[in-house]
């Protein structure tokens, strides 16, 4: 899991809407960056390694936990919702919630419609589902015709 922001000066001078915009841009790129990198990295067998990225945004409760030996952790419905969206993804790619897509969607990042993902429900009711989505790449970086279908 990633989390991204611009420098304390610039991001305190954005409104909120383009700081949220900047974060998830950043976050994308972050990914972007894991990928290539662990695309270099051999795996077991000889071929290349891969991951699968879920991306979500909303709030999260985090804390250090542990007396003997400390862990960082977050967590919370969203983090839920972003470890669904991961595990519904394909090696290689980076998968978002529709709510990612919201602030980025009038940018050059092309996305196509991946996958219904259930999302558990805390008392075991009927699983709320919502639509996610593959990032293609970036239009100015490389041509790609297909955007959000």
């Amino acid at each position: 899991m990633g989390a991204a922001s611009t420098e304390e000066n610039e991001d305190e001078a954005l409104p909120a809407t383009l700081r949220r915009r900047a974060h998830a841009h950043a976050l994308l790129r972050f990914g972007s960056a894991m990928l290539e990198q662990t695309a270099r990295v051999p795996g077991p067998l000889g071929s290349p390694m891969q991951l699968r990225i879920g991306v979500h945004v909303g709030r999260v409760v985090a804390g250090v936990i542990g007396t003997s030996r400390f862990r960082y952790d977050v967590w919370g419905s969203d983090v839920l919702t972003a470890m669904s969206v991961e595990a519904a993804g394909v090696p290689g790619a980076i998968c978002v919630s529709e709510k990612v897509l919201k602030h980025v969607a009038d940018t050059e990042l092309n996305f196509v419609r991946h996958a219904t993902v259930a999302l558990k429900t805390r008392d075991g009711s009927v699983p709320k589902e919502i639509e996610s989505y593959r990032l293609l790449g970036d239009s100015r970086a490389a041509p790609v015709t297909t955007s959000i279908e």
